[in-house]
């Protein structure tokens, strides 16, 4: 049987925390080895990211990776493989865009409301 959302991502977090020759902070993961170890020969976006359908929520293992601080990021269709981090680790080491670089790309408001006018 394969394995739920909630199993994979504590096998996510379990292969993130062995120090197996890979850098602290992130590693990747293939697609072929995912589908390996979740028993799922087809990876849908609901199992792998969740859904809300009807008012209720499923839970993807990116879901349940989220809870215990962690992000799953598909790189699909450059790599066929997964990303796993810590979102602190992320925190830490990417950088923060400044301000003025951000407003450089505000869009004008009143412009804005001159088109709604029309």
């Amino acid at each position: 049987m394969a394995r739920t959302p909630e199993e994979m991502a504590e096998i996510l977090i379990e292969l993130y925390k062995s120090s197996d020759g890979k850098k602290k902070g992130f590693y990747r993961i293939s697609i072929d080895d995912f589908r390996r170890i979740s028993g799922k020969v087809n990876l849908r976006k609901k199992y792998i990211f969740g859904e809300e359908k009807y008012n209720k929520k499923y839970l993807g293992v990116d879901d349940y990776l989220h809870d215990d601080g962690f992000a799953l990021i598909d790189l699909r269709p450059e790599y066929e493989e997964f990303a796993i981090l810590r979102i602190g680790w992320m925190n830490k080491k990417f950088q923060q865009v400044t301000s003025e670089l951000l407003e450089s790309y505000y869009y004008d408001y009143e412009e804005f409301e001159e088109d709604i006018d029309e």
